[in-house]
């Protein structure tokens, strides 16, 4: 069984991210000030495909990101990055990170990419829920799914952004 979020549960509010879809950073590492770290990229195998980061050593580390056929020409760069910036949470308890999914030229996806976040063990009774901020501040509730467990978040995106998650504790 799963659980479509379609509207803001329970009154959830994050506060203001700055930045969404930008060019791809290029330091690397988690700056002390909370800053992107350029965490990861790679490319798009040509048909589409699964990606799994690894090695990094970030919240990012086992995100899967798949790209169905058409979603993005073959050999396009992508990159995930993980940054512990502040978030305000006026409901609920925030996961501490935020990820920035980039793509080279910020286009739209032909079809609708999925991203697959796990959840911590101690987090799992929980409900997480996804948020994206566009460029100038404005708040979306993702198109997401928890499958019964808490075990991952599927997240369906149509572009590259910066989204972060919330938890609404029973």
């Amino acid at each position: 069984m799963y659980w479509k979020w379609i509207g803001p549960g329970a009154g959830l509010l994050i506060g203001l991210l700055t930045g969404c879809a930008g060019p791809i950073p290029e330091n690397d590492g988690l700056g002390a000030s909370g800053a992107m770290s350029q965490a990861w990229t790679a490319e798009v195998p040509s048909g589409g495909g699964t990606l799994t980061v690894d090695g990094t050593g970030t919240q990012a580390d086992g995100v899967r990101i798949t790209f169905p056929p058409g979603a993005l020409p073959g050999g396009t760069v992508i990159g995930l990055a993980a940054d512990a910036e502040k978030v305000k949470v006026r409901d609920g308890r925030w996961a501490g990170y935020s990820l920035s999914f980039t793509v080279a030229g910020d286009p739209e996806f032909g079809q609708p990419v999925t991203v697959v976040i796990p959840i911590p063990e101690k987090m799992r009774s929980a409900i997480a829920i996804a948020y994206q901020v566009d460029p100038d501040g404005s708040l979306h509730l993702m198109d997401a799914t928890q499958p019964r467990g808490g075990a991952v978040l599927e997240v369906r995106t149509w572009k590259p952004c910066r989204f972060t998650l919330v938890y609404e504790i029973p």
